[in-house]
């Protein structure tokens, strides 16, 4: 029977993770790279463990102010845990000692095996340590320009992700774990996951490629429906996860505990980051909260409730054990302009608050991939210049987003704002204020306005009677001549009025005197 727990975890705003992997023994992106798809970047956090606890695989040493967890990766009995300042932490039963790293250097991923280690460091290149009977440590030198951005290992083998989207592997090659399949003409790989003997790769077009043992399904995912890709990807003993576009999980392969029969995520939520121990399924909400299923040993189940203020920002699994970044949760408040003319700038107030500490870093204006303003916080507040032209006049729906910190995760707020047309001023002169019946009188006209080019049109009257209509252009620079028709002899009351445009709003010249002989 399949069992399924929801850990509790608090509602929270998107949070981003800076090089933490959901993937079984598998490890992150460095930050210097663009992110794959299946990983989510962390500004870092607070280690939480469940499961097997083997030599303290589940518990992290407590870090020095100003210095978070910002990667995790279980292996078979102990585990890795990346800080923010590159260095990495191991902890459990036969933890191994980590490599030293030479001049500026610093690491940026990490993966746990079976009883071997990998180190990804921020220049492209992998360290490791523990076990190397397979030789699942002697990854090769790679042509010039090309780097390794992701890393994974699990049983005696390893697999190593480069910046030409191919797949190294290294190691145990009995099932196949290492034969990886040729890639289509035009695709890159950009994710990958270690399973117990089987492997699995995420490619460009949001199809997973699987090799190694097939016995049980694990390596052919499920056709999707027609719009719906995989994101992201996880491996287990004979089984493997995958988050899905739709907010959805897959899972094949080996079952019997129910392992890859994933739930639906919970009503209002979607599921964006997988994990998968050997019996056990995993999955983050983009809410913060961890929901697992499929085989109860060891407690696998049983996520830790999180503490006040804080949420789940990343999983990852060992063996027998899973790990979970923390975050603190914040809080954004936004206050929009009175008034926002086009061609203008305006202010919107920001406020970022959390439960003990007061918020640093930056808040972003959007709308939609139009960033309109960018600040940064000084004690938790933030005021943001929107730029003159980023929107149109209308009614517009900004996302005022906070970018995350050390152990603080993201979060935005919605807020309206109305742009109103640019201002316009407008001035006319006759050319001559008096003119022969026989001849026609001309009006220069200017239009201006803040930031803006008025363009449309301009219409000179006699009173209340059109006497011509005119069309000002780009061209013009705001500036057009109206050639006037012959008018009757006496004085006639000139009004010039500018008719606006869907930038820039109506005005009218003061009314001058024509007089016709």
């Amino acid at each position: 029977m399949q069992t399924i727990r929801t850990g509790p975890g608090l509602r929270r705003a998107s949070v981003a993770l800076l090089a933490a992997a959901a993937l079984t023994f598998t490890a992150l992106v460095p930050a210097a790279q663009a992110v794959p798809e299946g990983t989510r970047a962390s500004s870092g956090g607070d280690v939480v463990g469940w499961g097997l606890n083997s030599g303290g695989s589940t518990v992290a040493p407590a870090l020095p102010d100003g210095v978070a967890y910002r990667a995790i990766s279980g292996g078979n009995s102990a585990s890795l845990a990346l800080r923010s300042d590159g260095q990495v932490v191991s902890f459990g039963t036969s933890a191994p000692v980590t490599p030293p790293l030479a001049g500026t250097q610093k690491y940026v991923a990490v993966a746990a095996g079976y009883n071997h280690y990998l180190y990804l460091r921020s220049d492209g290149q992998i360290a490791s340590a523990g076990d190397n009977s397979q030789g699942q440590r002697s990854f090769p030198a790679l042509p010039a320009g090309v780097r390794y951005t992701a890393i994974a290992a699990n049983y005696y083998y390893s697999l190593a992700l480069r910046s030409d989207g191919k797949i190294e592997a290294v190691g145990y090659n009995s099932y196949g774990e290492t034969t990886v399949p040729a890639l289509p003409a035009g695709l890159r790989y950009t994710a990958i996951s270690a399973g117990y003997i089987h492997a699995v790769a995420l490619r460009s077009d949001g199809r997973i490629v699987g090799w190694g043992d097939a016995s049980y399904g694990a390596t052919a995912a499920p056709s999707l429906p027609s719009g719906v890709t995989y994101k992201a990807i996880a491996t287990g003993y004979a089984f493997t996860l995958a988050s899905r576009s739709d907010g959805k999980v897959a899972g094949f392969g080996y079952n019997a505990s129910g392992q890859a029969t994933p739930p639906n995520p919970p009503s209002g939520s979607t599921f964006v980051e997988v994990a998968a121990s050997y019996y056990t399924g995993a999955a983050l909400t983009n809410k913060g909260r961890i929901v697992t299923w499929g085989s109860s040993s060891n407690g696998a189940l049983d996520v830790p409730e999180s503490a006040p203020g804080t949420t789940y920002a990343t999983i990852a699994a060992g063996g027998s054990h899973f790990l979970a970044l923390s975050v603190r949760t914040t809080k954004t408040t936004a206050t929009p302009p009175s008034v926002w003319r086009y061609g203008s700038t305006a202010k919107l107030s920001a406020k970022v608050t959390a439960v003990g500490v007061t918020p640093a870093g930056k808040v972003t204006v959007s709308k939609g991939s139009t960033v309109v303003g960018t600040a940064t916080l000084a004690a938790g507040k933030a005021t943001v210049t929107l730029k003159a032209k980023a929107l149109k006049p209308g009614t517009h729906s900004l996302t005022v987003k906070y970018s995350g910190a050390t152990a603080l995760a993201t979060s935005s707020a919605t807020v309206k704002v109305k742009v109103v047309k640019a201002t316009a001023t407008t001035k006319a002169k006759l050319v001559s204020a008096k003119v022969a019946r026989s001849a026609h009188a001309k009006v220069k006209v200017t239009v201006t306005a803040p930031g803006v080019t008025p363009t449309g049109k301009v219409r000179v009257y006699d009173g209340k009677k059109t006497l011509v209509t005119v069309t000002l252009k780009a061209g013009h620079h705001g500036k057009i001549t109206a050639t006037l028709p012959k008018l009757a002899k006496g004085k006639h009351a000139i009004k010039v009025v500018y008719l606006g445009s869907s930038l820039v709003a109506k005005d009218a010249a003061p009314t001058t005197t024509l007089t016709v002989k």
